[in-house]
């Protein structure tokens, strides 16, 4: 193949191998034991979950939909070693023992709640906690608190 007409493709796979170089993702399992919450300091992200309980209530106004409740967990995340790293609530999910999966609820925004709070720079060393609230099915039976900022994906058993 003569070099002109090789060119194109060098150049293809050459951004290919640097856009697919650049992405790394973690995959951690914590387990959160007996409610005190895991923590593995080893990763560049560490995230302790404490669950804190059902309510059918958080603040005046939020309440749940029918058929379903607020779980609540207190959630640490420490920056081990990531340089300006974003924390966020909307990096939480909850799965369930069914396999669905639950965003967290606005209602942890509620100024009777220590909501947990966004962080668009945190540095190493530097530790976020609040709480984090879910609505489920009453009939559900949480499972794992799924941790995912799109770089560092970490999945706590409860």
């Amino acid at each position: 193949m003569p070099l002109k007409k090789a060119l194109p493709l060098l150049f293809i796979c050459a951004i290919v191998l640097v856009a697919v170089s650049g992405c790394t993702t973690q995959n951690t399992t914590q387990s959160a034991g007996n409610g005190s919450g895991g923590q593995s300091s080893g990763n560049p992200i560490s995230v302790s979950i404490v669950p804190l309980g059902t309510s059918m209530q958080v603040g005046e106004f939020n309440t749940p939909k029918a058929g379903f409740e607020y779980v609540s967990y207190n959630a640490t995340v420490k920056n081990n070693n990531v340089p300006n790293q974003g924390i966020n609530p909307d990096f939480f999910s909850l799965k369930t023992s069914d396999g669905k999966v639950y965003d967290t609820d606005s209602a942890m925004f509620d100024q009777s709640v220590n909501g947990f709070q966004s962080v668009t720079s945190s540095q190493p060393g530097n530790m976020v906690s609040g709480t984090i609230i879910f609505q489920i099915p009453t009939t559900a039976t949480p499972s794992s608190i799924l941790y995912n900022d799109y770089s560092h994906t970490i999945t706590t058993t409860l």
